[in-house]
């Protein structure tokens, strides 16, 4: 799937045998004079899709919320897109889309 592709309120899993998973990498905000980025350390925000390798992959669903431009980087960018993950609210980079699929029924056919 493209990031085009997605509509707010898109419920969306892994495709194939890739399954989502929390992504501890670290998150940079802009310093004062806006020309350099610090590293943050703190819970994670985000998630990625990996593939799951010699076991099944877990199919979990997530609803798609909308996309943003942070003032913050995180996977190396400043666009994020945002989810209703297990009850919280996460982002992911825009890499992982092609590894989501929509789920068909109801309003997403």
């Amino acid at each position: 799937m493209k990031v085009e592709e997605l509509e707010v309120g898109m419920l969306v899993k892994a495709s194939g045998n890739w399954e989502i998973v929390d992504c501890d990498w670290p998150t940079f905000f802009p310093t004062k004079n806006r020309k350099s980025f610090k590293r943050v350390d703190g819970p994670s925000i985000g998630i990625t899709v990996t593939h799951a390798w010699k076991k099944i992959a877990k199919k979990e669903i997530m609803m798609f919320v909308g996309t943003t431009q942070d003032d913050f980087q995180w996977g190396g960018v400043k666009r994020h897109h945002r989810f209703l993950w297990k009850g919280k609210g996460v982002i992911m980079t825009g890499y992982d889309m092609r590894y989501l699929e929509p789920i068909m029924g109801g309003d997403n056919e």
